[in-house]
């Protein structure tokens, strides 16, 4: 009798043992299955997020590249879904708070959806006039004399060849990606008569906005540009000086100055021998900026689609300069000079420029 209730009893326990197997089979398996679906599903949120996220970064690089296209991106409505092989997304271009613009991806697949959103703000005055000179382009300032931070978009070379124009040592080759700047006209500026102006004999004052296709200031003569207490803007093809531009300004009075093909400063004299923010020049895609002769120059010279020329060892310029590429002569003897000037409105926008940054991202 006892062997065989040692035998039940041993029966009864595979049982038992067997259906707590059986139930822990059934319970890893659903785990299993659960785990696998909760991975699959993590897979393609994160997908989706990718996806949104590479949708808000293609458009921010290219509202950053191309600075002008901020009203086109604005104007447009939602784009239907862009397909790929795993999933869609979408981009939504909004304005956000004053000169901020949000850039919102959102991402799809199999039914989930992620998004993210790139705010991206427009750059201060101070920001983007913060060197002595910028550009582009390789950099030589060899032989200059320039007081204040130097950077370029390539490299920088800024040996003196033994004429000690300047301390090397605080200076270093501080390559960046391009500025990427729009420099914009004046949406609407009154004719001036005559089109073409030439000051000879006498001086010439203008005191309001005006639009011409050519000035040329003779030699000895003076062109007197009177902004006071406003924002005077010039727009010209070509500007050739022989003579002087002189500034007026009180109060807020400034004058942007906006050259279309070339400005030309041929003999010595001053262009503005004030303050540097009293004058703003705006060189136009393609333009040139050139200095010929032992002139002064306070202003800032924005010319990011443009070229320099400096081809006088006593021209100077205080303010900023900004440009595609700045050309000198060669490198035997000194090549001009450079001062910054800071900016008097640097924590504003300013609205003649266009330049965006990525502020953060929003997810």
């Amino acid at each position: 009798m006892v062997t065989k209730n040692n035998k039940g009893m041993a029966l009864g326990l595979v049982i038992i043992v067997m259906a707590v197997l059986s139930i822990l089979g059934v319970t890893l398996l659903s785990l299993s299955v659960a785990s696998a679906k909760l991975t699959a599903h993590q897979n393609k949120v994160k997908q989706a997020y990718y996806l949104a996220k590479s949708g808000a970064d293609a458009v921010s690089t290219h509202l950053i590249v191309n600075p002008k296209d901020d009203i086109l991106l604005l104007s447009k409505t939602s784009d239907d879904n862009s397909h790929f092989a795993n999933g869609t997304f979408k981009v939504d271009v909004t304005s956000g708070a004053s000169n901020q613009i949000k850039i919102t991806g959102t991402g799809n697949v199999s039914g989930l959806e992620k998004s993210t959103t790139a705010v991206i703000r427009r750059l201060t005055a101070g920001e983007l006039l913060d060197k002595a000179v910028y550009t582009n382009s390789p950099l030589d300032i060899t032989g200059m004399v320039v007081d204040g931070d130097i950077q370029s978009g390539g490299s920088i070379n800024y040996k003196t060849n033994g004429h000690g124009a300047f301390d090397t040592s605080t200076y270093s080759s501080l390559s960046n990606s391009p500025k990427y700047i729009d420099t914009l006209l004046p949406p609407s500026t009154p004719l001036y008569s005559p089109e073409n102006l030439t000051v000879s004999g006498g001086n010439v004052q203008i005191n309001s906005s005006s639009k011409l296709d050519s000035i040329t200031i003779e030699q000895n003569n003076t062109l007197e540009i009177i902004a006071n207490d406003k924002v005077l803007d010039i727009v010209v093809e070509t500007l050739t000086a022989k003579g002087d531009i002189k500034i007026t300004t009180t109060g807020t009075g400034r004058v942007n100055l906006f050259v279309i093909t070339k400005m030309e400063v041929q003999t010595k004299g001053h262009i503005n021998s004030d303050e540097p923010n009293d004058l703003y020049i705006y060189m136009q895609e393609g333009s040139t900026f050139d200095m010929q002769a032992g002139i002064v120059v306070k202003a800032y010279i924005i010319a990011p689609d443009a070229s320099a020329i400096i081809q006088s060892e006593k021209s100077t310029i205080y303010g900023a300069l900004i440009a595609n590429k700045l050309t000198k002569n060669d490198n035997t003897g000194p090549n001009g000079s450079v001062v910054y000037v800071a900016p008097e409105n640097s924590s504003e926008i300013d609205y003649n420029l266009k330049a965006y940054k990525i502020l953060r991202w929003e997810d």
